[in-house]
């Protein structure tokens, strides 16, 4: 997203050719949110819960 924000602002470009970039940068920041949260978040938060609760 920085990297999108600071070419727009560099380049001074505008709404009309940005907007595939625009797209193509939400697209890829939503599947690797998503990507992150399946492959990272959940697993180590089941993790996490079976050895504290475990515990208990």
């Amino acid at each position: 997203m920085y990297v999108y924000t600071g070419w727009v602002s560099r380049h001074k470009v505008p709404l009309a050719p940005g907007l595939p970039w625009t797209a193509l940068t939400f697209a890829v920041a939503a599947a690797l949110a998503y990507a992150c949260l399946n492959f990272y978040d959940e697993p180590v938060r089941r993790w996490l819960r079976q050895r504290v609760l475990a515990r208990s």
